[in-house]
């Protein structure tokens, strides 16, 4: 897959459109840094390491992030450098470029979106993206961030349209229409498009782009068989997971039968169950959310 060619075919394919006053949101130096260190070829995880270890939120939240059972690591990590050296240079640029972007849009404040909730939604829908990636033997990081920062600019974009997000939040409840559909008919983008492109302006590697690009264009991927062996897969059959918007109508179900096509040999039940022991010990206050192995089980009973 050439991600640098489709990354421009997907960026051209429709006018650019963007929200008129959204704020762009400048990622900190220290992310920056880490990206430009992190793309030379001779670039060390110490050296790496060091500069993550200039921001302690960061570092915690590394530590956090590779010390998990979701890793499965056999050893521990007790410094950025250590942790680095773990991940790889490459694994740990992903994942401090999608956990910055996700850390900087949570301190949106959106009179739609409970921050708390959101935090746990996205994270989810990461972890079971890495999952369908690690089943399918395709890259669980990439798979990983862009199952992350997927709703990016959500926060930012309910924020400055509160009053027309409220109007189609009800629209595709009452139409069981997909809320990027509808913000394709009402507003001529969508916000997987824009935060793409907002990815793109920071830039961010390219298969990372095209897999936010497209997470809401599932059928598209199923039908494309060069488009269907890459990660964009596995991001959007987590785009369908429950979420507090309910962004997919029927997404859970829809979900169920593309698992049986794609991974047919594997139990959903069983894999839903150890994303929700990997969700508590990322993130032990649910504040509300109903993961995936809480909604099957309300099915099944």
């Amino acid at each position: 897959m050439n991600w640098a060619d489709f990354r421009k075919e997907l960026l051209t394919s429709e006018p650019q459109i963007a929200p008129p006053d959204l704020q762009v949101i400048v990622l900190p130096d220290v992310i920056f840094r880490v990206v430009r260190a992190a793309q030379r070829e001779d670039a060390s995880a110490n050296e790496v390491g060091k500069i993550i270890d200039t921001d302690s939120s960061l570092t915690c939240d590394l530590l956090k992030y590779v010390n998990s059972s979701a890793m499965m690591l056999r050893h521990k990590a007790a410094t950025a450098s250590r942790a680095t050296m773990l991940l790889g240079v490459k694994r740990t640029k992903l994942f401090v470029l999608s956990l910055a972007s996700n850390r900087m849009m949570r301190n949106v404040k959106s009179p739609l979106i409970l921050m708390k909730r959101f935090a746990v939604s996205s994270l989810e829908r990461a972890l079971f993206s890495k999952m369908v990636a690690g089943h399918l033997g395709m890259d669980e990081d990439l798979a990983f961030s862009a199952g992350l920062m997927q709703d990016l600019v959500l926060p930012a974009l309910t924020a400055d349209f509160a009053s027309k997000y409220s109007e189609l939040l009800e629209l595709s409840e009452e139409s069981q229409t997909d809320l990027a559909k509808l913000e394709q008919q009402e507003l001529g983008w969508d916000h997987a498009s824009v935060a793409a492109r907002m990815m793109d302006s920071w830039g961010f590697p390219e298969d990372l782009v095209c897999c936010v690009f497209l997470h809401h264009q599932l059928d598209r991927i199923l039908q494309d068989k060069l488009l269907y062996n890459t990660e964009l897969l596995p991001v959007a059959m987590s785009g369908l997971l429950n979420d507090l918007f309910k962004q997919t109508p029927n997404g859970m179900q829809k979900l169920e039968q593309v698992w049986n096509d794609v991974l047919p040999a594997v139990s959903l039940p069983e894999q839903a169950l150890v994303i929700y022991d990997q969700l508590q010990e990322m993130n032990p206050e649910f504040h509300g959310h109903q993961s995936l192995a809480e909604h099957l089980a309300v099915m099944i009973s």
